[in-house]
């Protein structure tokens, strides 16, 4: 990487100060701990917790190839969440509840996985934190809550509301799958765009989610249409099918606001208002 150009001024300035110019060397930490790519995530964690490391370099063939910082933490932590709402998705279709038990098992090993961010990022705000870190840590803590609230309505709301479907026969007629398929999407999207929001600082895809809201609005009042029109068709004959699409419909709108919470987090202030 090339060096920035040096103002003479300032290097005229150091050079003239009470206290002698130092160099990088002077103050860097030689022989940092360091991981290699193919070690575990779950154990480059446990150190970095261990050792209060606010970073991790990577090393493959005494290279560095790459640095794990918080914010990778919580990019590992989101694709996770991503993976247990794919997996619903993949459970109601084959309406298999083997699936949905397997998708139990995975939310009790990703809440382990909420634990252990949270006392890593606990214990790096005990050390000596400039504000800006501070707000960082304190920021990162409260998204990796909110995500963890997110599993909980994947595994508490829709795993349930999926295997007392199977378990009872019910079905959903076509156009309500489509509704409710088309806000499956919308509310997937919405949780991937944390990623980019969050880890990466986009303003641009936080405010996408934002923006979502109007969209997912109009699916809700379309699935309730249909309800309302199979009601005065079918009478109440069908209640519990409309009973099972407005949990699943509660439960997506759950999702979305709690990935609008983690989205203003990232957005200034004045853009949220």
């Amino acid at each position: 990487m090339p060096s920035k150009k040096v103002s003479p001024l300032l290097t005229q300035n150091a050079k003239n100060s009470s206290t002698q110019a130092m160099l990088v060397k002077d103050i860097m930490r030689t022989k940092p701990r360091t991981m290699t790519p193919e070690t575990y995530m779950y154990e480059a964690m446990a150190y970095m917790t261990r050792h209060g490391l606010n970073y991790l370099p990577i090393v493959d063939r005494e290279q560095l190839v790459g640095v794990i910082t918080p914010r990778d933490l919580l990019r590992y932590r989101s694709q996770k969440a991503l993976l247990l709402l794919g997996n619903i998705k993949e459970a109601f279709q084959e309406r298999d509840i083997n699936k949905f038990d397997q998708i139990a098992k995975m939310d009790d090993q990703v809440e382990i996985l909420h634990a252990e961010i949270t006392e890593y990022l606990r214990k790096l705000t005990a050390q000596n934190l400039t504000e800006q870190e501070n707000d960082d840590l304190l920021r990162y803590l409260r998204v990796n809550e909110t995500i963890e609230r997110i599993g909980d309505v994947i595994e508490s709301n829709l795993a349930d509301v999926g295997q007392e479907a199977i378990r009872d026969g019910i079905t959903k007629n076509e156009t309500a799958r489509e509704i409710l398929s088309s806000l499956y999407e919308k509310i997937r999207h919405a949780l991937g765009a944390v990623h980019a929001a969050v880890v990466e600082q986009d303003e641009i895809a936080a405010q996408d989610i934002l923006h979502m809201k109007d969209d997912i609005k109009q699916l809700v009042i379309r699935a309730l249409q249909v309800q309302s029109q199979r009601l005065q068709t079918e009478g109440a004959d069908n209640i519990d099918i409309t009973k099972f699409e407005n949990e699943l419909i509660d439960s997506m709108k759950r999702i979305y606001s709690l990935t609008k919470r983690i989205a203003k987090l990232t957005l200034p202030l004045a853009v949220v208002e």
